[in-house]
């Protein structure tokens, strides 16, 4: 009997996703969802969510409303504030050790006070190229080091708390080994040569993850800006990477990357081990549709930006009894390979 191509596609994914739950052991326990229904506006497009473990708050960046809202850690709303003036979209937000908060906007970064207020906007003349440096997404360090991800030049920059330049990463700070492979996802492939930064995080050890969408990897460099290791494995199955979009570390020390058409929330050591692969396209909670940016705080809960469902999803990965079957709705739905156009109602 001769099976159709589409047939052997289905089969082969059942397998492989029948066998990623076998292996893990692991569960995706969804907690709440923060959707500002209480608000006159609920969120429209979120574009980041920082948590403040000290002074226990989560901050999502709602970008559609060209505002940042603020939630107790339970998702109850207590504040927001808006840029007055802003030059652009609000793209990320940290919350850096004296308080401050930092906001990209328009590819600059505002540092406002505790309570929302500009106070000013980073000056990054007498940097090398600094008409060119547009900021698209922000990281903090436990020592309060920023770092910005610039997209005018495909480059990580890294600076002290006081916003003095310690160093740069970019194509050139990879091996010369490594920056001429070449990076195969189905028909298309990519080298470091064409290095495109998506975004950007930061250990408590000072290790810098940044993920390139286009080649479909992790990179890991110390806090010295010395390559360690690429994490993950492009591809178009379960449990690859097919378009990953967000890169965080939660309270465990786990490398924790959401993949946009993948659908799916992937786990790995600092090694680059594959612990788990956990989510599956769907709208109900538990399951994610088009993930965007992921999150964590102290008390190992998982924040995931789903821009498309205007939602920010708080989820917990638990060690949890395998289940028997496998769910109505297959996290292999990779061959989505872009999100609708437009926003969605919900």
């Amino acid at each position: 009997m001769k099976l159709s191509t589409s047939v052997i596609l289905v089969a082969v994914s059942l397998v492989a996703l029948a066998s990623g739950i076998q292996a893990q052991g692991f569960m995706l326990k969804p907690l709440f969802s923060i959707t500002g229904a209480e608000l006159l506006r609920k969120i429209s497009m979120p574009s980041d969510v920082f948590v403040d473990d000290v002074h226990g708050e989560i901050y999502v960046v709602d970008a559609g409303n060209r505002r940042v809202l603020i939630f107790e850690m339970d998702g109850f709303y207590k504040h927001q504030f808006v840029i007055p003036g802003a030059p652009g979209e609000l793209t990320s937000l940290v919350v850096d050790g004296r308080g401050e908060i930092l906001v990209a906007v328009g590819g600059k970064v505002a540092v406002c006070d505790f309570r929302g207020s500009l106070l000013e906007y980073v000056d990054f003349q007498g940097f090398p190229d600094a008409d060119k440096i547009r900021v698209t997404r922000l990281a903090v360090d436990s020592k309060d080091n920023h770092y910005v991800v610039d997209v005018g030049k495909q480059r990580v920059l890294a600076f002290d708390s006081d916003w003095n330049f310690r160093f740069a990463i970019d194509k050139e700070s990879f091996p010369k080994t490594v920056r001429n492979l070449t990076h195969r996802r189905g028909q298309e492939q990519s080298t470091v040569q064409s290095l495109s930064i998506g975004d950007i995080c930061v250990d408590d050890e000072g290790m810098i993850y940044m993920i390139d969408p286009m080649a479909s990897y992790v990179y890991a460099f110390n806090d010295e800006a010395e390559y360690v290791c690429s994490i993950g494995e492009p591809g178009a199955t379960f449990a690859t990477l097919s378009l990953p979009t967000g890169v965080a570390v939660d309270s465990q020390g786990r490398v924790l990357v959401v993949d946009a058409t993948g659908h799916g929330i992937l786990g790995y050591d600092k090694n680059g081990r594959r612990l788990f692969a956990l989510g599956g396209m769907g709208r109900e909670e538990g399951r994610l549709y088009f993930p965007k940016y992921v999150s964590t705080d102290g008390d190992g809960r998982i924040y995931v930006i789903e821009p498309f469902l205007n939602r920010v999803q708080v989820l917990r990965v638990e060690d949890g009894i395998v289940p028997t079957r496998l769910p109505s709705s297959l996290p292999v739905s990779t061959k989505v390979t872009s999100p609708p156009l437009g926003r969605e109602d919900e």
